[in-house]
């Protein structure tokens, strides 16, 4: 409980920090990627945590940050970004456990994206921008992080018959950042 109470105060931070951004037309993802990567190291801390204990922080900090974006009018693209960036600077997961928080995270963020009605190629494609971004700031495959944060974009869509996973998967599968994004195969069904 205590970590999901410090987890909405996260998420009450990331959209401060964009609503003053964008108020002071300052760098709307480097501000979103910064607060998230301070407060991420300092609730998870240098002590060994789980992927779940930072999958239930970074859920609830990723809603908030998609929030603030939209009561801001912000555009959706550079918040994902700045929130995958701070994601993956400040939670210090290793191997495997990486990109499936990479995934997660573009998962949450797509959904709260729908649910507001905003641009879901916009951030889908903010979130691989921000997978390659952070993954070449902490040292990990930029094909993978792209591919990861695509696979957790198009899980977040569903039935792969749907309108918005065909326009995500679109969108996905273009070049971006210089990266060529290959997502793996989704883990939603035809069901």
């Amino acid at each position: 409980m205590k970590k999901q109470q410090k987890a909405a105060t996260i998420a009450e931070a990331v959209r401060r920090k964009i609503l003053s951004a964008v108020m002071g037309k300052t760098d709307v993802t480097r501000a979103i990627a910064d607060t998230l990567r301070q407060a991420l190291s300092d609730l998870l801390g240098p002590r060994g945590h789980t992927s779940l204990e930072a999958s239930v922080i970074i859920a609830t900090a990723t809603s908030g940050a998609v929030w603030g974006a939209i009561e801001s009018g912000c555009d959706v693209r550079l918040v994902t970004r700045g929130l995958m960036v701070g994601v993956l600077s400040g939670t210090r997961l290793v191997g495997s456990e990486v990109n499936d928080s990479i995934a997660r995270t573009a998962q949450v963020a797509m959904t709260a994206t729908a649910k507001a009605g905003r641009d879901v190629e916009d951030a889908a494609t903010g979130l691989i921008e921000g997978a390659i971004e952070g993954a070449n700031e902490i040292g990990i495959s930029v094909e993978d992080a792209a591919g990861a944060a695509a696979l957790g974009a198009l899980n977040a869509a569903g039935d792969v018959r749907s309108i918005a996973y065909q326009r995500i998967l679109a969108t996905v599968t273009k070049t971006i950042g210089g990266v060529s994004v290959i997502p793996k195969e989704p883990a939603i069904s035809l069901n």
